[in-house]
This record gives structure tokens, C-alpha cells and sequence, in this order.
């Protein structure tokens, strides 16, 4: 361990600490990170139009001549950023167990960040393969939204970009699909957090012709305005929160449905009124009012994300990572075309009994408290 700390003390003094963010910051950029989801990983990062070729310049050189110089260090950091948005946080560890029981075989069980062995294990020569798989150019989309000529900076990215040679071989397809579930699964847990119950049903991915009234459907439950606050807030008083969404991604969705009890109720006396809700949805729809009313709130949020340079290219990102940026073109259209039919059948195809998967969140006793 001596021995090893020792190289890493060596390493940084050849190493310039964050060279790349200086250069960039020095030519009016800003916003340069990155973020990861179970599907995609975006780097991102906000210039002036007149600095494209720096970027192009900088980004195809570290995908072309990548060296991890920090690899160990950068290794305890993850560690680290783990060890406080899961192992510290009241429910981060039973989410991680939730949503492994929810993805029976397939890889979205795992957590992005990663489980704890395999980020202390992780050797550079995983990184390097890893690297040389994924972030190659026949893997990588480039997304530029903002005042530039489109012709010019294309030409300009085949010069750059063009020079990093192609894997020869694609990264591996996912071949593993999650079988049809056949029956409830449940976990309870024991957390200091507030007692809540959460029901999440394995549904389609994002591109699947029942995502739209998937959507729809959320949007109908969801918010201060939803079915739900309406219901089990402001009419039993039985919630202090609650919630409702639809999560497409590339290979699969969930939808979930969310509720924190009263001070007077438990957590597993929301269940039943989280079903009664789709239950009356899967039995009598919604009314046209309803039904236009969420369409309107759903494209305007489509629309709003369209406003800035950061959200519009991040939603065009988005759903290039899950299918093709035509998908996000698309939506308010598929959207307008959501029927009632529609709500209630994917209501009754997808939210059964025996295809649900319910987590009880429980507070946990104090040692000096008597159970």
C-alpha cells in the first residue's frame, strides 16, 4: 500500500491538474461535464460558436491519444460520489435492492455508478478495453446546437473526428431480455426516511408505440393537479406526497407510482388506494377535458425543452441514446394522436397484480424504542 501511494504522489507531479477545463474556460466555455444513465453517457459543454474547431480539436485528440493519467485517483473519487449518493443517503441502498428486484435479468439491475467490488477492483487495463470498445467513433454521436453553419462545421468534424480509427469490432449487443413477469414481488425496508410505499411495473422502452399513453397516463396522475394529490392527499388526507411516472428507456420502461403516508397512516394502507386509481383509469378512462388538458401540459413540455441551447441539445441526446433524435422531433405528434382507448388499454395490458413490484419503506425504530 506504501508502495502504491508512492506512485500515485509521482504520477500527479506529471500531471497538469485540470489543464483541459482551463482551456476551455480561457476561451469563454463553460459547463464542461458529463453525466451517465443505464443506456448512454453524455459529455457536454457550452462555447462560443466562433470556438468549435477548439473543441473539435480538443475533443477528437483525447478520444484519439486518450491516456488516464488520474485512473486511480479518479477510481477513489467514484468511490467516493457512491458512498454519498447511495451509502449515506436514508433509502440509496434499498433503491439499488428495489431496482434489482425489479430487473430480473437483465443489466438494467445494475447500478449505474457501479457495486461497490467492482469500482474497487476496476484495473486500468478494464479501463482501456472498456474505453476502446465503447468510445470509439462508430459508437459515439455528436450533438451542436446553436449560430453556426452547418456545412462548414460538418466538414470540420470529418477532419478532426475523422482521423480516429473505427473499432472493427462493435460493441456487444444485448442479447439477455427481461421475461414477462408472473408474479408480485416485494421488498420491505427499514430506513430513516419517512414511510412510504412505492409500486413499479415493468412496461415498454421509450420508442414503443404504447409509450406516448404511457405518458399521457403519468401526466394524468402526476403533480399538484394529478388524480392522485387530488385523491389521496386533499380528499383521505392518507398521503403527504405522491407521484406517478412513466420511464422509457432503450430496452424496457417502468412505470411507478409513489405515495408518502400520513402521520396517522402506514405506508401499506396507500397501496390499495394507489390501485384504486388505476383500476377506475383501466375501467372508465378519462374525460375529454382531461384528456386534453394533459396532451396541452405534456406538448408544452415537449415544446419548452426546445427553448435553450443546453435542453435541445440534451433531449435531442436523449433520444438519440434510446433510438433516434426523430423520436424527439416526433413526440408532440404521437402524443396529439393518444386516444382514451388508448390510456385504458395500456392501463389494463400493463398494470397487473402479478407484473407489479411493491417496496414498503418503513422508518427505523431507534435502538431505545420498543417495536
Amino acid at each position: 500500500m506504501a508502495e502504491f501511494d508512492s506512485l500515485v504522489k509521482q504520477q500527479r507531479a506529471l500531471t497538469v491538474k485540470d489543464e483541459l477545463d482551463r482551456i476551455y474556460k480561457q476561451a469563454g466555455a463553460r459547463g464542461m461535464n458529463a453525466n451517465t444513465t443505464s443506456d448512454r453517457t453524455f459529455f457536454h459543454i457550452e462555447l462560443p460558436s466562433n470556438k468549435v474547431e477548439l473543441w473539435a480539436w480538443l475533443e477528437s485528440d483525447r478520444l484519439k491519444n486518450a491516456v488516464f493519467r488520474e485512473f486511480y485517483s479518479e477510481r477513489d473519487v467514484v468511490i467516493e460520489e457512491r458512498r454519498l449518493r447511495v451509502d449515506a443517503t436514508p433509502t440509496g441502498k434499498a433503491g439499488e435492492a428495489f431496482t434489482a428486484m425489479v430487473w430480473q435479468a437483465h443489466p438494467y439491475s445494475w447500478p449505474v455508478i457501479g457495486w461497490i467490488s467492482d469500482v474497487t477492483q476496476m484495473t486500468r487495463d478494464q479501463a482501456n478495453e472498456f474505453f476502446a470498445t465503447y468510445y470509439a467513433p462508430n459508437n459515439i454521436t455528436a450533438v451542436l446546437v446553436g449560430d453556426f453553419n452547418p456545412g462548414e462545421v460538418l466538414q470540420m468534424l470529418e477532419r478532426y473526428f475523422g482521423r480516429i480509427p473505427a473499432n472493427p469490432k462493435n460493441p456487444p449487443k444485448v442479447i439477455t431480455q427481461e421475461p414477462v413477469q408472473t408474479a408480485e414481488q416485494r421488498l420491505n425496508a427499514e430506513v430513516e426516511s419517512n414511510p412510504s410505499t412505492i409500486i413499479a411495473f415493468k412496461t415498454v422502452p421509450s420508442v414503443h408505440r404504447d409509450a406516448a399513453a404511457l405518458e399521457v397516463l403519468g401526466s394524468l396522475l402526476n403533480g399538484k393537479s394529478g388524480r392522485l394529490y387530488k385523491e389521496l392527499v386533499l380528499n383521505q388526507k392518507s398521503a403527504v406526497g405522491v407521484g406517478a411516472f412513466y420511464h422509457g428507456m432503450k430496452y424496457g420502461g417502468t412505470f411507478s407510482l409513489y405515495a408518502m403516508s400520513a402521520p396517522d397512516r402506514r405506508p401499506e394502507d396507500l397501496e390499495p388506494m394507489l390501485y384504486a386509481e388505476i383500476e377506475k383509469i383501466a375501467r372508465e378512462g378519462l374525460t375529454e377535458h382531461e384528456l386534453q388538458g394533459v396532451k396541452n401540459r405534456v406538448r408544452a413540455e415537449s415544446f419548452s425543452r426546445m427553448e435553450g441551447h443546453a435542453a435541445l441539445r440534451d433531449a435531442l441526446a436523449e433520444a438519440e441514446g434510446r433510438g433516434t433524435y426523430k423520436d424527439f422531433l416526433d413526440e408532440p405528434d404521437r402524443l396529439t394522436v393518444v386516444t382514451n382507448e388508448d390510456v385504458k388499454r395500456v392501463a389494463n395490458v400493463y398494470f397487473k397484480k402479478e407484473r407489479s413490484n411493491v417496496m414498503t419503506i418503513h422508518r427505523k425504530a431507534k435502538e431505545h424504542e420498543v417495536k
